[in-house]
């Protein structure tokens, strides 16, 4: 079973594993090497605009919504078991003009949000 919690500095290195995840480079907009210390940082002021999602008590994904932009992953081992769908509309009844950026490369990504019928902004 899925459950959703807030975030909270237990998971901010987890954040961290994703966001560094080369199987997910074309995932994240800017996609530069996440420090611990830079880490600490950006999550001290916006760790509580994340969720995180648990599986049997592991956590496989967050979102978040950072000046009304969405962020959003699923650990790779975890695709495709419906985890992201269930984060996105979870996310969509708290905020449903989200600002969704793609990278052109990220072409699951922009499968992801056609399929769910989302407008979303291809970025370089």
């Amino acid at each position: 079973m899925i459950i959703q919690v807030n975030n909270n500095k237990i998971y901010w290195e987890f954040i961290r594993s994703l966001r560094n995840d080369t199987r997910l480079s074309d995932s994240f907009v800017d996609h530069t090497y996440i420090s611990q210390e830079s880490q600490e940082k950006y999550m001290s002021k916006y760790g509580s605009s994340y969720y995180i999602y648990l599986l049997n008590n592991i956590p496989v994904g967050f979102i978040g919504v950072v000046n009304n932009d969405l962020r959003i992953a699923v650990h790779p081992d975890y695709y495709n078991k419906g985890i992201g769908t269930e984060l996105l509309y979870s996310i969509i009844r708290e905020y449903p003009f989200l600002d969704i950026k793609v990278r052109k490369t990220n072409i699951s990504g922009q499968q992801f949000f056609d399929k769910h019928k989302l407008t979303y902004t291809l970025v370089d």
